[in-house]
């Protein structure tokens, strides 16, 4: 009698007649499985060989026969191999959710919703798979956040659909915005209408407006009384005329500071006239929201202001960098530089700090007489260790000096590759980052170190054995301080001869053993 755990996969996606074969499942799992069968995903057959079979895959490459061992155990990235299994067949995603860890899941899912895989994240679901973890609209989730807007851009509402129904909860104010942004209010309208959000009309009402979907927008109001001031403010912000005329025969607008500051932040010409021909005021307030935006947005306002007889912000505060540099607007602050504006070490100085100015503005100012000096190399935490290394190389090549305690700050970040070079071309090598190193049980960092200091202080084997009883290493206390102390060794570190007693004193037996076999005085 043929066992029913023999089952075979129809070849899915293509009207291929070809049909490819599963291995024998184990009883726990293949319960699972039955629910795909009413879902024409599985069918039972007679016995099939051990050996994996899978459809191809098709990568835009020659297409390859995958199973699940060679891409769980062959993927050198996870990303990448996560992929190939969202591109793929439920055959491999059901095999590879079986056998894979929880980080490897997660990142299927999050790719197998930006391509509309339904199937996908149903079969992760049925083999238990939590989506509401992967795709918690929490603040510090931004992975799963990512790729929920991504879905949205790809138009898969009915992904969403079915992570709602799975418990995913998108009520988040953070998640709202970052979707507006993305011009997707449309899409959070629908998330409203089917019961998936819940949100406040005017909110509603404003990220409509701000995205110029005047035709949703007038269905909304159709219904609901939405149109406020907050709404007129997020229409000038996207710059929509159309939207804003037709909002004018609705209601009464407020001309005030606030509105053209958002006009002004849109970049929209047009915009910002019909603020001027209603009576609104130029003021700082307004010149300020003019560079907190993006590019090209903020050198038509800041043009337009200048231009029409406004004083810009510049004009005001005699400089430019602590706006335009701070928002990494490099276009507006070539056109603010050629007009004249000046800059100053201390307002560089403050913008630097603040760690949003990128890479290209950067180098501009530098290039174009913004005066340096050591802090330009403190303020990097936010950008990538290839990005910091680069721009280190190019302040050196420039002869701006760094500080003495730069070694630290980069081993804090633990941004190896840039300590590394930093040690190379001169930086102090501080004991701090001995101690920084151990304390993480981070060998590369420590194997750093060792390469450049000329001598190595015998009290430092002390110092590490004293570490075991300050619980400076919670986790197989002998064994780390073996491994510390072999690497000491192959820097030809010289150790002190009391190091056993110290050792059989502290009850490190393992430890005082090891010494004596590698030769260690006593």
């Amino acid at each position: 009698m043929q066992s029913p755990n023999r089952i075979k996969l129809a070849h899915s996606g293509t009207d291929s007649t070809d049909v490819k074969h599963i291995q024998d499942l184990p009883p726990e799992i293949f319960q699972h499985c039955l629910d795909f069968v009413g879902k024409g995903n599985f069918a039972f057959v007679a016995p099939v060989s051990k050996q994996f079979y899978w459809e191809y895959i098709n990568l835009g490459v020659d297409r390859t026969v995958y199973d699940a061992d060679t891409v769980l155990e062959q993927g050198r990235n996870k990303r990448t191999t996560a992929e190939v299994v969202s591109n793929g067949s439920l055959r491999l995603a059901t095999e590879c959710f079986l056998k894979a860890p929880k980080e490897f899941k997660e990142e299927v899912c999050r790719r197998a919703a930006v391509k509309g895989r339904v199937d996908i994240l149903d079969c992760g679901v049925a083999l238990g798979v939590d989506m509401k973890s992967i795709f918690d609209m929490d603040y510090f989730n931004d992975e799963g956040r990512e790729a929920i807007v991504q879905t949205l851009e790809n138009g898969h509402l009915e992904v969403i659909e079915f992570l709602s129904k799975e418990d995913v909860d998108f009520n988040c104010s953070s998640f709202f915005h970052h979707v507006t942004e993305k011009g997707h209010a449309r899409d959070l309208h629908w998330m409203m209408a089917k019961g998936i959000i819940e949100r406040e009309r005017e909110d509603m009402a404003a990220d409509l407006a701000s995205n110029g979907e005047l035709d949703v927008l007038k269905e909304y109001y159709s219904y609901t009384d939405c149109i406020t001031q907050d709404t007129f403010w997020a229409c000038a912000n996207g710059g929509n005329l159309e939207v804003m005329n037709w909002m004018l025969q609705i209601r009464d607008c407020e001309w005030d500071e606030e509105l053209f500051a958002s006009a002004a932040r849109s970049g929209s010409i047009p915009m910002l006239e019909l603020c001027v021909q209603n009576g609104c005021h130029h003021s700082l307030y307004v010149s300020l929201h003019a560079v907190q935006t993006d590019k090209l947005k903020a050198l038509n306002s800041l043009q337009w202001l200048h231009s029409y007889g406004f004083p810009t912000i510049v004009d005001i505060v005699d400089n430019i960098c602590n706006d335009l540099t701070r928002y990494g607007n490099l276009e507006a602050l070539r056109w603010a530089r050629e007009s004249g504006f000046d800059w100053d070490l201390e307002s560089f100085e403050r913008t630097v700090s603040n760690g949003n100015m990128n890479i290209d503005t950067l180098q501009y100012c530098l290039e174009n007489g913004c005066p340096s000096g050591p802090f330009l190399y403190k303020y990097t935490k936010k950008w990538k260790e290839d990005e910091v290394l680069q721009i280190f190389k190019w302040l050196y090549q420039q002869g701006v000096p760094w500080d003495e305690d730069i070694s630290l700050k980069e081993a804090e970040l633990g941004h190896l590759s840039t300590l590394k070079w930093l040690l190379d071309h001169g930086c102090i090598c501080h004991d701090i980052i001995f101690y920084k190193s151990v304390r993480r049980l981070d060998m590369s960092m420590l194997e750093i170190y060792l390469a450049n200091v000329e001598v190595l202080e015998r009290d430092i084997y002390i110092d590490v054995i004293q570490g075991m009883d300050d619980g400076m290493y919670p986790d197989r206390e002998d064994a780390t301080v073996i491994q510390i102390f072999q690497l000491f060794r192959d820097y030809d570190s010289d150790w002190d001869e009391d190091l056993i007693a110290t050792a059989e004193n502290m009850g490190r037996t393992k430890v005082a053993r090891w010494l004596k076999c590698n030769g260690c005085p006593s």
